[in-house]
């Protein structure tokens, strides 16, 4: 998904900023009152594909994908691998943490 942002440097100059994707697998699971914490490990598909651990926010509004059987699930587990679509925003800690857009689990067994 493209989306057609500003760019403030260059008087009506639009630049296109993707939604970053992330692809991995759960390394630490942190349940707090309203959200999980997932710490994750894998790629970053953004301008650039890179290998990143980054904490991604599970939360109320971040939807959760089906597999190819239509199952979804918000039990995750650690080993299971994940795709997940990112905001644009984040943090600038180590490491970086993210809401999840959406998420998709696919459960190791």
């Amino acid at each position: 998904m493209i989306i057609p942002k500003k760019d403030k440097t260059l008087p009506n100059k639009e630049v296109n900023i993707e939604t970053p994707i992330f692809i991995g697998k759960i390394l630490e699971i942190e349940d707090q009152e309203d959200n999980k914490r997932l710490l994750v490990e894998g790629y970053v598909k953004g301008c650039e594909v890179y290998e990143e651990k980054l904490i991604a926010l599970i939360n109320e509004e971040t939807e959760i994908l089906g597999n190819c059987n239509n199952e979804k699930t918000k039990d995750f587990s650690v080993g299971d691998r994940v795709y997940i679509e990112l905001s644009e925003a984040f943090t600038k800690s180590i490491p970086p943490q993210s809401v999840a857009k959406k998420i998709q689990v696919s459960k190791v067994k």
